[in-house]
């Protein structure tokens, strides 16, 4: 058989058997809120991987990683928490937590046409940020996702939005993180801890994008957003590299009650580490 034709029938068999049940996964994907995609198989967390550490290469340079030492002891499942500043955050969390299957939340409008296969073949959860219904509907697919996957972990943004200028206010801070380990723990007897996470962008010039000629090549823009997910201006940020901080695990049951309490929990969390990001080789205090 000519070699052509070997490749057009493998070709045709990855197509039937692969691809083209993904595709119809990121449909579903995208025009069904609430639509939790299957299992999260061990090559699409290895894949992911790798292509989140070529997307941070590129748009973000070179990042550190700082862990606290508890996180190895903790024997279950993390719900990250973490900052939202730039549409490079998803990859620099996934290039980082390589190590573990990660099931994710992203905005409804960054699942494409084009790439919807590839969020659900790597378990994203769509959330209508807009319409507190179906944003409800998102958080019952993250919870129902994670008991059927039970490798998975999950990463989200409380802000709900970008916040380019990285105000921590807990009034921006959405419980979601929290209701989900909650309402995982009652559904499968296992332990859940909500795993504060904060990612800090150096905006200092170095190597060769130290050259003026270079440095319009880091250029990020991020579109700022009110409470209200209004729209409201451009922000111009130049990103040169990045400090991932990932701090104490925190038992879902030790967390308090109140949702208020919840969000003056995770800023302070995110303050200490943002203090101690730049220039920490490893973890001095606790997070």
């Amino acid at each position: 058989m000519h070699i052509l034709e070997v490749l057009s029938v493998i070709l045709a068999v990855w197509f039937v058997f692969f691809a083209l049940p993904w595709i119809r996964e990121g449909h579903r994907l995208r025009t069904t809120p609430g639509y939790v995609v299957p299992k999260v198989s061990r090559a699409a967390a290895w894949f992911q991987g790798v292509v989140s550490a070529v997307a941070c290469r590129i748009m973000i340079g070179p990042v550190k990683f700082v862990r606290s030492p508890k996180i190895d002891d903790w024997n279950g499942r993390l719900v990250a928490a973490i900052n939202h500043q730039v549409m490079g955050d998803i990859p620099v969390l996934l290039k980082v937590g390589h190590k573990r299957t990660w099931r994710y939340m992203s905005a409804v409008e960054q699942v494409k046409l084009l790439r919807a296969w590839y969020f659900a073949w790597t378990g994203c959860v769509a959330v209508v940020r807009d319409d507190k219904e179906k944003a409800q509907l998102a958080l019952q697919a993250a919870v129902d996702g994670m008991v059927l996957d039970r490798e998975a972990n999950f990463a989200l943004f409380p802000q709900r939005r970008l916040v380019a200028d990285n105000n921590l206010d807990p009034a921006g801070i959405r419980p979601g993180a929290v209701r989900i380990a909650h309402l995982v723990q009652q559904k499968t007897g296992e332990k859940i801890a909500i795993l504060p996470v904060y990612i800090g962008y150096d905006e200092r010039p170095r190597g060769l994008f130290s050259l003026p000629l270079l440095r319009n090549l880091r250029r990020v823009r991020v579109k700022m957003k009110n409470k209200d997910l209004v729209e409201t201006a451009w922000v111009e940020r130049k990103i040169y590299g990045a400090t991932v901080v990932a701090g104490d695990p925190i038992a879902a049951d030790d967390l308090p009650e109140s949702p208020a309490e919840v969000a003056k929990l995770l800023s302070d969390r995110w303050t200490a580490m943002k203090q101690h990001c730049a220039g920490c080789e490893r973890l001095s205090v606790d997070f």
